[in-house]
């Protein structure tokens, strides 16, 4: 159980829905949007309002402050009066829980990323389908540097994006990544000046809801299913979600315009 409830105000996330568009932003900016308990609790309490709201069709992370966020509060774990151990197994309950839910929303996800991203902040990078980055933002695992194997869900999606010699490398050498390495590397999508940063991510996160909705969920769900398939079950699995997505408004609207010669207005139905 949460600490709190899932219907209150929240204290570290700014969350807010306009035009289809669920924006998350992080905000603990004195603390560099360090991640606590309370943060952790409450990303779950936002992850589940974006997965109950079927308005939402599209989401925007972004975080207030001088960065994204630099990962666990060192300050808050040494204050804490539990067990490391214990007060990390408390915290990455409901943190990978909101990374699990966000990674299945059936909306894409944008992730504006600036200053530092670390530790398991990375989880805010993973679980997005595009990512843009300031130039100067800086992308580290930094557990080894504590003495700590990682959380976020690293293990999983960084071998996928990276690979996994360079993957062994964030972790067990604590390579510090730049923006222009991150995408060369796979990491993120692009990188942009920091004044362009929030008008690039509203572009595109706005490009991403205008679309058709039920289509790009089922995209978002085939790529990252087929991590794990064998090819004849991505076959199967598409088969699927193309009879699904045939039988949209959205399909039969658009393919009579393209018949027509004519722009689509996606309505996500």
């Amino acid at each position: 159980m949460l600490g709190f409830d899932d219907d209150g105000p929240l204290d570290t996330i700014e969350y807010s829905v306009a035009d289809g568009i669920a924006t998350l932003c992080l905000n603990r900016p004195a603390a560099r949007n360090a991640i606590d308990l309370r943060l952790a609790e409450e990303l779950l309490i936002v992850a589940r309002r974006c997965a109950g709201d079927r308005n939402i069709r599209a989401v925007l992370i972004t975080g207030n402050g001088p960065a994204l966020t630099v990962g666990g509060d060192i300050e808050y774990f040494t204050e804490s009066s539990a067990a490391y151990g214990e007060l990390f197994r408390r915290m990455t309950g409901p943190f990978h829980e909101a990374f699990r839910i966000l990674s299945r929303l059936e909306v894409p996800i944008v992730t504006a990323a600036h200053g530092s991203v670390a530790g398991g902040g990375l989880g805010f990078v993973y679980i997005a389908d595009f990512v843009l980055a300031a130039e100067g933002t800086k992308f580290a695992t930094g557990f080894a540097a504590i003495g700590l194997s990682g959380d976020g869900g690293g293990t999983w999606f960084l071998p996928r994006l990276v690979g996994p010699r360079r993957a062994a490398q964030m972790y067990l050498r604590n390579r510090v990544l730049d923006a222009h390495e991150a995408a060369d590397w796979g990491l993120i999508t692009e990188v942009v000046t920091p004044g362009e940063l929030a008008v690039r991510a509203d572009a595109l996160v706005r490009e991403l809801a205008a679309g058709p909705t039920k289509a790009l969920g089922q995209m978002r769900a085939l790529l990252r299913a087929s991590w794990d398939n064998t090819l004849s079950e991505q076959f199967v699995e598409e088969s699927e979600a193309l009879a699904a997505t045939g039988n949209s408004a959205d399909a039969a609207h658009a393919i009579e315009c393209f018949a027509a010669k004519r722009r689509p207005t996606f309505e996500g139905r």
